[in-house]
């Protein structure tokens, strides 16, 4: 089923799958895989879009990238359902924690910077929704762990979120 949705339904499924010749109804064993074409990394990060079911029945839909963990990020899309999900299922591992709904937060997040330049002049910033400084795990150099060391001291979290390296890295400035 998943083969026969993604062949009707998402282009470059289809398009590999066309110029390899084979078809999802030629598909009825699992000895069969090996006709199925090879979707190589670097053609998803190329062409994000390309991999989106034409017929998606999400609206509302987001991109953000990985952490780039296996070397670069890669663009996921995200529907608004499973952001708002994910939200909910955070909220409540740190009610769990101890924490309450207003509690200032400093969270050490990725973010990937289009130049060294705008690395450089991130400062971070206040998300009023969530009461939390946001800073950047992805630049910490000494001149912007300084301004992030001294924003968190005037605003005072009750609580540190972040890579464990990024939290180690502002530990030990």
């Amino acid at each position: 089923k998943l083969l026969d949705f993604a062949y009707r339904n998402v282009p470059h499924y289809r398009k590999k799958c066309e110029a390899a010749g084979v078809k999802p109804e030629d598909i009825r064993s699992y000895s069969d895989l090996t006709q199925l074409p090879i979707i190589e990394k670097v053609e998803v990060k190329q062409n994000p879009q390309l991999f989106v079911a034409e017929n998606s029945p999400y609206p509302g839909i987001h991109w953000e990238p990985t952490s780039g963990s296996t070397g670069s990020p890669t663009q996921i899309l995200y529907s608004q359902r499973y952001l708002g999900v994910r939200h909910c299922i955070v909220m409540r591992y740190k009610t769990l924690a101890g924490t309450k709904l207003g509690d200032r937060w400093w969270f050490i997040q990725r973010y990937h910077f289009k130049t060294d330049e705008e690395a450089h002049r991130y400062e971070g910033v206040y998300n009023p929704w969530t009461n939390a400084y946001i800073g950047a795990s992805t630049n910490m150099t000494p001149g912007v762990l300084k301004v992030y060391v001294d924003k968190a001291r005037k605003f005072k979290p009750r609580y540190l979120e972040g890579y464990s390296s990024a939290v180690y890295a502002v530990a030990t400035y």
